[in-house]
């Protein structure tokens, strides 16, 4: 019975916030005539995301939900706002943010007419390396979400994205020598592990590029408190 409420609960919620997407899109929509809103992103189910153009560039629109998912998504990208991996914020406002549109192939599409060569994986070291220097966590790397055009790759999608030192998350910084047997029990994230299993399938394991970032591992971990 209680599994029962609990699932009429969640099914309320994704109602509520499905219609609160849809008043977003009239505001949005209605509110700048250089807006144009095309279809939505194939995202998750119930996001608030949508192809569109800005200024007369093609563009990525993200409505705030009743959820504020995105905003730890801003948060982020505006760390991490100098670098070429990383799609740039172009506008900000109560209801919505515009981001970059990444051009390209995912992971996974460029792998049907294309290997993975010394230049992709460099990027993804120096990618890997940038994260760190702002002790931030990805946390959701994956095909999907590494986007490679002409040899140059974009990773999108920071919302599950955490930095270390934010005390308002509820997932601790764990260094390696105090984790011991006790790691391989718990849920983590480490995007140097994700790289490396992505990629692996791939590439020789004796190639020191894969090497460079099987040495990243367990470097950031975020640990679940259990």
């Amino acid at each position: 019975m209680i599994h029962y409420l609990v699932a009429i609960y969640y099914r309320i919620i994704i109602l509520i916030n499905d219609l609160f997407n849809t008043s977003i899109y009239k505001k949005i929509k209605n509110e700048y005539q250089a807006i144009q809103l095309g279809k939505k992103h194939n995202y998750v189910s119930g996001s608030n995301v949508y192809f569109g153009k800005y200024l007369n560039e093609k563009v990525i629109i993200k409505g705030f939900d009743i959820f504020n998912l995105y905003k730890n998504e801003i948060n982020i990208l505006n760390i991490l706002n100098q670098s070429n991996f990383v799609p740039g914020i172009l506008k900000v406002s109560k209801k919505y943010f515009i981001e970059e549109y990444v051009d390209g192939q995912t992971f996974d599409e460029y792998l049907k007419e294309n290997m993975v060569n010394d230049k992709i994986l460099k990027q993804i070291i120096e990618y890997l390396d940038y994260l760190y220097s702002y002790k931030i966590v990805h946390r959701d790397i994956r095909p999907e979400n590494i986007i490679i055009n002409r040899e140059n790759i974009k990773v999108i999608d920071y919302g599950c994205a955490i930095k270390v030192d934010n005390n308002s998350f509820k997932f601790p910084l764990r260094v390696e020598k105090t984790l011991g047997e006790k790691y391989k029990n718990h849920e983590y994230w480490d995007d140097a592990s994700s790289f490396y299993n992505i990629l692996k399938p791939y590439i020789k394991d004796d190639n020191e590029f894969l090497l460079e970032i099987k040495k990243r591992e367990k470097r950031l971990i975020y640990e679940r408190e259990s």
